[in-house]
C-alpha cells in the first residue's frame, strides 16, 4: 500500500478519535482496555501517528495489542527522514491526548523511545518503543523502512507488515540473534503458512541452496530443530551476504557506532545520577530504595548505588556520627586533596561509565554532606577548602532534600542532638536554595507520597532533558 494510500486510510479510522471520542476505539475485538494500562498507551500513540501522517509498521508481536499488555519493548519501523526530530515533536505535542510524556530517547543503530504514565495505582508506568529505521542488526540492513511501510496492511487499529515481509524480517531477526526457539518457530510455521510462496522469496534472499532448503522444510513442517542445529553457519551466511550486498554501508556503520560510544561516554544522554539530601532520619534510604523499584524500568532496570561513604569517611555501622576526634590539620588536608581527586578526575572513572550504560545512580551520600556536617567525616581542615572542592567537583544531575522539622527527624532517629539537628536542616535548605538543579520534598508526609513526589521530580526533569535535546520547549 502506498504512502497516500496509508494517509487515507489512517484517517478515515480516526476521523471519529477526536478528544472525548475514545471510547468507542478502546474497545478492541470486544476487550475494554484498562484506561490507565500500556495498552490504551500504546494505541493512542499509533492513532497520534497516523493523525500526524506518520507511517510506522509494528514489526512483531502486535496479534496482542493493544487489547493486551505489551509484556516487553514494541518493536517497529519508520522512515528516517521522521527519526528522530519529527517524532519527538509529534509525541511532544501530543503528551496530553496520548496520556504519556517521553522520559528516555537512545539514540544508537534504533531509537529506544521510553514513554511514562500512571497506572491505576498512581505509580509511574512505563511504556518502550524499540524504533528503527529500516529492519537492520549489527549495521547490516536488511529491509529498508521503505520496502516494510510499502508492504504494510492495516490489523485492527495498527500498521503491520505484509505476512511475507514480517517473515522475514523475523526470521533474519531470530538466527540474526542465534536464538530460535519452539515459540519463534511456530509463530515462523503460521506466517509461512499464510503466505508460502512469498514466504520462500524471502529466504532465497538471505540464504541460496542447502540452507533455504533446510528453512522452508522447517516452515512448513514445523520441525525447527535441524535449523537449531544449523545456527551457527546460517547467521554466518546470513551476516556475510548483508556484508557483501552493501559494504560500504558497513563500514560506515561501524565508525558511526565507535563515535557514538564515545560521544555516548563523554556525554551521557539518558543515564541520571541523583543524590538525596537529608539530617539522619530523613528517610533516605527508604525513599531510595523506592525509587529504585519504581524508576528502574526507565533505565532498563540498570539501576547502580551511588553512595560514596567510604570516600568521604563515614563513621562505622552502629557508631554515633560525632563520636570521633576530628582528623589534624594536614591530615585534613590531604582529606580534601583525595575528595578532589576523586570528585573530579575520578568522577568520569566511576560515575560516568555507569551513565553511559544509561544507568540510574542513586546516592545518599554525597561531597555536599562533608560542607554540612564535616564533623561526621572527621574534617578539621578550613570550610573555604571544603566549599572549593565542592565548587570544582563534577556535579550530580538532580540534587533532591528530604526536608522535615527538626522535631520530627529526632522522633525517628536520635544520633545527634535536636539542636544539631535542626543546624543541619537549615544548612541542607540553604545550599539546595542555591542549585539549579536542587529540589525540596516534604518528608512529613506519608512514606507513599514522599516517593511519589520524588518520582516526580526526576521524571520532570527526564522529560524537559529529552525536550530541550531536541529544541522544544519543556513544561514549567
Amino acid at each position: 500500500m502506498s504512502i497516500s494510500s496509508r494517509q487515507f486510510e489512517a484517517e478515515r479510522v480516526i476521523m471519529n478519535a477526536e478528544d472525548g471520542e475514545m471510547d468507542g476505539l478502546l474497545e478492541i475485538a470486544g476487550t475494554d482496555l484498562e484506561a490507565g494500562g500500556s495498552g490504551a498507551v500504546l494505541l493512542r500513540v499509533f492513532q497520534t501517528l497516523d493523525r500526524a501522517g506518520l507511517p510506522y509498521c509494528v514489526l512483531d508481536s502486535y496479534e496482542g495489542y493493544p487489547a493486551s499488555e505489551p509484556s516487553g519493548d514494541v518493536d517497529c519501523v519508520m522512515p528516517i527522514g521522521v527519526l528522530p526530530s519529527r517524532l519527538a515533536a509529534v509525541l511532544h505535542a501530543n503528551r496530553d491526548r496520548i496520556g504519556a510524556e517521553v522520559v528516555q530517547w537512545n539514540s544508537e543503530s534504533n531509537h529506544y523511545v521510553t514513554l511514562t504514565f500512571k497506572g491505576p495505582d498512581g505509580r509511574p508506568r512505563f511504556l518502550h518503543l524499540d524504533v528503527h529505521p529500516g529492519y537492520q542488526r549489527d549495521g547490516r540492513l536488511f529491509y529498508s523502512a521503505e520496502e516494510v511501510l510499502e508492504s504494510g496492511r492495516r490489523h485492527g487499529q495498527l500498521w503491520v507488515p505484509a505476512t511475507d515481509v514480517e517473515f522475514g524480517c523475523y526470521l533474519v531477526k531470530k538466527i540474526a540473534k542465534g536464538s530460535l526457539d519452539e515459540g519463534h518457530g511456530r509463530r515462523l510455521s503460521e506466517l509461512y503458512r499464510r503466505d508460502s510462496a512469498g514466504c520462500e522469496r524471502q529466504i532465497a534472499r538471505f540464504w541460496g541452496g542447502g540452507g533455504a532448503d533446510l528453512i522452508a522444510s522447517a516452515a512448513a513442517s514445523e520441525d525447527w530443530a535441524p535449523i537449531r542445529l544449523q545456527l551457527p553457519r546460517l547467521r554466518a551466511e546470513l551476516r556475510r551476504g548483508a556484508a557483501l550486498r552493501r559494504p560500504l554501508r558497513l563500514g560506515m556503520s561501524k565508525v558511526s557506532d565507535i563515535m557514538q560510544r564515545a560521544r555516548r561516554r563523554l556525554r551521557p544522554t539518558c543515564g541520571l545520577h541523583v543524590v538525596l539530601l537529608g539530617p539522619d532520619g530523613a528517610g533516605k534510604s527508604t525513599v531510595l530504595e523506592a525509587v529504585r523499584q519504581d524508576l528502574g524500568p526507565a533505565f532498563g532496570g540498570d539501576v547502580e548505588d551511588g553512595t560514596f561513604a567510604s570516600v568521604l569517611g563515614h563513621p562505622r555501622p552502629g557508631g554515633r556520627p560525632h563520636d570521633k576526634v576530628p582528623r589534624s590539620l594536614h591530615m585534613s588536608v590531604a582529606k580534601a586533596v583525595f575528595w578532589f581527586l576523586y570528585y573530579t578526575p575520578g568522577y568520569y572513572l566511576t560515575v560516568s561509565p555507569a551513565l553511559a550504560r544509561s544507568s540510574l545512580m542513586l546516592s545518599h551520600r554525597y561531597l555536599v554532606d562533608a560542607l554540612v556536617d564535616p564533623r561526621r567525616y572527621r574534617y578539621g581542615g578550613p570550610g573555604w577548602l571544603s566549599r572549593l572542592v565542592w565548587k570544582l567537583a563534577v556535579k550530580p544531575d538532580l540534587v533532591i532534600l528530604l526536608d522535615a522539622p527538626a522535631e520530627v527527624i529526632q522522633a525517628r532517629k536520635q544520633e545527634v542532638p535536636l539542636e544539631e539537628t535542626a543546624r543541619q536542616r537549615e544548612a541542607y535548605r540553604s545550599l539546595v536554595g542555591t542549585m539549579s538543579n536542587g529540589r525540596i520534598a516534604d518528608a512529613t508526609q506519608p512514606i507513599e507520597k514522599e516517593v511519589a513526589e520524588v518520582n516526580e521530580f526526576i521524571l520532570r526533569f527526564l522529560t524537559a532533558r529529552v525536550a530541550r535535546r531536541f529544541g522544544l520547549r519543556p513544561e514549567p
